[in-house]
């Protein structure tokens, strides 16, 4: 069986990216039992999701694996991230290319955060914002705590 020069990509970029995972007490038994999918929206169908898509595959996204979405982010109505939210189990990691993609305002980016991160029990990783990275973060106090922190901090600097 030939590997493509992308599935090869794809499972280097894997391991790489889940070095943080290991790092939080995590086995490579785990990780391989767990998928990583990644999330992309644009606000229009003329916006090009292109970059996110790319930026997704350099972690490790497979294609069958990215949802992508073309509507406002003003409310969490969209098909595809429902989709998306209702695969994941716990372990799997959700990647975003910003925290924006996720919606415009804060209370309904920590809400979609702790549906993730605690009712599903998967890690998020924000590709612009590696501080994001709930794999790396063991204790789940902490964890919200940051990230509490640094999304007041994103959209307190938006407002200004």
């Amino acid at each position: 069986m030939r590997t493509s020069g992308e599935q090869v990509l794809a499972i280097v970029s894997f391991f790489y990216h889940n070095v943080a995972a290991l790092q939080g007490g995590s086995t490579f038994k785990d990780i391989i039992q767990t998928n990583t999918y990644g999330y992309v929206r644009v606000s229009t169908k003329e916006q090009n999701e292109e970059r996110q898509i790319i930026a997704l595959k350099n972690f490790g996204v497979i294609d069958k694996n990215i949802f992508i979405d073309k509507m406002s982010g003003k409310n969490f109505k969209r098909p595809q991230y429902k989709k998306l939210i209702e695969k994941l189990k716990p372990g799997d990691t959700v990647v975003f290319k910003s925290i924006d993609r996720l919606g415009h305002n804060f209370y309904e980016i920590l809400e979609q955060w702790k549906l993730i991160t605690v009712e599903k029990q998967a890690y998020i990783v924000i590709l612009d914002m590696p501080i994001l990275d709930t794999r790396r973060q063991k204790d789940d106090l902490t964890s919200q705590l940051i990230s509490t922190l640094v999304l007041e901090g994103v959209f307190i600097k938006k407002m200004w």
